[in-house]
């Protein structure tokens, strides 16, 4: 029969359990249930990267009809992107706890800064929830009997996650990996 003897150094065991302390902390920050650090900084990134797809008109979408063309034209705004009128969608985007988590976009309770009526040079129109504007932008619709138009999808929201989840979500889980690891002392 083998048998073994193992002897520990009391102070190698304190600094061990240490590290594992520290390990743990460190993982319950960015991982906790109610939105840690991780997903706070997905949230914040993919906020930005919204903001600029739309500022930079990312993608080609089916063109606005000819009459909302000439408003905008009319108005000085014809050379915005297709996400873009005043500025109102971009300048709430940002990050937010939602149901105990981070979220990327736009608060439900924010107003865009009305006058947007065809009928107007930025002077008609109330106020509208963005986040009700973005989701007609994103996933389009006929609103015809509402007095409305057709509005064709143009998913910058979709595309930029899809974009996010390729480029950016690996160099966040890198960050939270390696801050992990430095905990280990």
């Amino acid at each position: 029969m083998i048998g073994f003897f193992v002897e520990l150094n009391k102070e190698d065991i304190r600094r061990w359990v240490k590290a594992l302390d520290g390990i743990e902390w460190r993982a319950k920050w960015w991982l906790k249930e109610k939105g840690g650090e991780f997903n706070r900084r997905c949230a914040v990134e993919y906020a930005n990267r919204v903001s600029v797809n739309i500022l930079s008109n990312k993608w080609s979408f089916m063109p606005y009809t000819e009459t909302y063309s000439k408003w905008k034209h009319k108005i000085g705004l014809g050379s915005n992107p297709f996400w873009k009128l005043k500025g109102d969608l971009v300048a709430s985007m940002t990050q937010f706890q939602e149901r105990g988590g981070w979220v990327g976009g736009i608060p439900a309770n924010i107003l865009d800064s009305g006058g947007k009526s065809w009928y107007g040079n930025l002077d008609k129109g109330k106020s509208k929830p963005l986040a009700m504007i973005a989701t007609v932008l994103e996933y389009g619709g006929d609103y015809r009997s509402k007095g409305g138009g057709y509005h064709f999808p143009r998913p910058i929201l979709s595309n930029t996650l899809n974009e996010f989840e390729e480029q950016n979500y690996s160099g966040i889980v890198d960050t939270m990996m390696n801050d992990i690891e430095r905990a280990w002392k």
